[in-house]
This record gives C-alpha cells, structure tokens and sequence, in this order.
C-alpha cells in the first residue's frame, strides 16, 4: 500500500466508508489508520489536522481532507468519478445528497443502543416512503444500469454503500425495487 493517501477513522464502516469505496472502485491504495482511543483524536486535534475537531480524515495530495461529504466529492472529481457534463455532475450530486439523507444504516452501530430501533424504524419508512422509489425512477429514467450517464460515477458507488448497509437490517426491501434489484 502507498503512503501517498491516508485515510484516519475508527474501526468500522461509518462516515468513512463511502470514501473507502470510491477509492476501491477507482483501483486507488491507501493507508488506513483506525484510532483506537480518545488520546488520538485528541493529537490529530492538537496538531491542526482537522478543521472541524472530527473525523473522517483524508491526507491526500497535501491536503487534510475533513467531512466525509467534502472527502467523496474531492475523489469523485480527482478519479473522474463525477460525470461528464455539467448536467450528470448536477445529477451525481442530486444523487449523492439524496444518498447522504438516506444512507444511516452504516452509522446505526455509532447510535446508543436504546435508540437504535427506533432509528432503523424511522429510516426503514423514508426508505419505502420516498428514496428507495426515488432511486428506481432514476436507474430507469437513465437505463444504462448506472445512476447517471454510461459509466460508474460516486453516485453509484454511495447509493451500493448504503443499499448494502440497509440489506443489512431489512433485506426484503430491495427486491421489490426491480432495476435496484438489479443494480444491487
């Protein structure tokens, strides 16, 4: 693995993970550190690194990258994962902030216990409610297989993320989702 890129995280999946993924699907290596107390963070803190005092942490290109937002869209553009034209970037991005309100199921283990049902209930209703819908109208308005445009961009990479991780709590959902189905 190349010392080039750096991503610093906990152990787990979490705000991280769609990062990870883009940089998996753009064939690119990096170092992962995964902090393992409060003493860490409190160092990366003391030595300027994190703009906001929070975690994900990106080191790429002499950068220290925070807000796993600002993290996906920084790879998408460097690993031309953004779309083509103004109009699929426009529509990576719609995709990606829909993924964003829809995606919590990889944080659930980062909830106290006691509102973790209550969280995947809530979410498991927007999902059929209104994202689950708003994604399948956007693979078959598309119908390339992709999100957006003929090749794989970041909207394709978060929305699979989050899909997985929803699999994980409510595996019946999806497959009355038929391009979805096929998607996933």
């Amino acid at each position: 693995m190349t010392s080039q890129i750096k991503l610093t995280y906990v152990n787990g999946r979490g705000l991280a993970e769609s990062g990870r993924m883009i940089m998996a699907a753009a064939g690119v290596e990096w170092e992962e550190r995964h902090l393992a107390d409060k003493s860490e963070i409190e160092q990366l803190r003391k030595d300027g690194v994190l703009m906001f005092d929070q975690i994900p942490l990106l080191q790429i290109d002499g950068l220290n990258l925070v807000q796993s937002r600002a993290i996906i869209h920084y790879l998408a553009n460097k690993y031309n994962l953004a779309g083509k034209t103004a109009a699929e970037k426009a529509t990576v991005n719609m995709v990606l902030e829909g993924a964003k309100d829809f995606g919590v199921y990889g944080s659930i283990p980062f909830y106290p216990k006691e509102s973790q049902e209550g969280v995947l209930n809530e979410n498991k209703k927007k999902a059929e409610d209104r994202y689950l819908p708003a994604f399948e109208k956007v693979l078959a308005d598309n119908n390339s297989g992709y999100f957006v445009g003929d090749s794989l961009t970041a909207a394709d990479v978060v929305v699979f993320e989050n899909l997985l991780s929803m699999d994980e709590y409510f595996p019946s959902l999806i497959p009355a989702y038929p391009k979805l189905q096929i998607f996933f």
